[in-house]
Formats: C-alpha cells, structure tokens, sequence
C-alpha cells in the first residue's frame, strides 16, 4: 500500500491503511488494488496536492464494506464494456484461466447471443 501511494512504509497512519485494507481484502493483490481504486473513486483517498501526500479518513476506510466494494466495482466495469466483450468474457471465463483468443471467436462464431445469454447461472 505504501509503494503503490508513493508513501514511507514506516509511517503508523500508511500502516494502519495498508493493515485495514489487508483485512479487508484479505491480502488478495488483485482486491487490494481493486479497493484503493474503489477509495479514490469515491474521494475517500485523495491526493493532497499541497502537502504533496495521499490523505484519507481512516473512519470512512474502515466503514469500507469489501464484498459490496470490490463487486459491485468489478460488475460495473463489466457492465461498461461493449456488449461484444461482455460475450467474449462469458466465453473465455467457461475456457478457463488461460486460453487462446482463437479458441474464444471459434465458440463466438457457433454461439447466437441469446444462448449464450440464456445459459449463464449465477450461484444464489
């Protein structure tokens, strides 16, 4: 956290942000920039331009809820993208973790939209 703010480690207040966003995301590298990220776009981390530091209340990080942050972070850039790459990652995500990009517009050109649409189940 510290290097990612460009702060000294050392310091107790980057301490006590790194410790609340480790528990917070469970030390999950892709969370915990997920959650700074998050904290920036909601002006609840800003950088404070005349004392050339990054500043936030650590009362409104620790009131932070991570499962609706990270989420709902994660489901609004998905649902920002075109239509076409929300297939595309429909697709690649049911080829695994890593997979060739041909692979994927094989299955896109055998797929109509509404299939593939229609066969996803979220878990309750």
């Amino acid at each position: 956290v510290a290097e990612a703010l460009g702060m000294d480690d050392n310091d107790n207040k980057v301490k006590s942000l790194a410790e609340t966003i480790h528990k917070k995301t469970q030390g999950n590298p892709f969370f915990v920039l997920t959650f700074l990220r998050s904290l920036y776009d909601e002006q609840l981390l800003q950088y404070n331009f005349g004392a050339m530091k990054w500043t936030w209340d650590d009362d409104a990080v620790n009131s932070k809820i991570v499962t609706d942050n990270v989420a709902s972070v994660l489901v609004k850039k998905m649902n920002r993208l075109k239509e076409e790459t929300q297939s595309m990652l429909m697709v690649a995500s049911c080829l695994g973790a890593t997979f060739r990009l041909s692979a994927v517009m094989e299955v896109m050109k055998n797929i109509s939209r509404a299939e593939m649409r229609s066969s996803i189940r979220f878990a309750p």
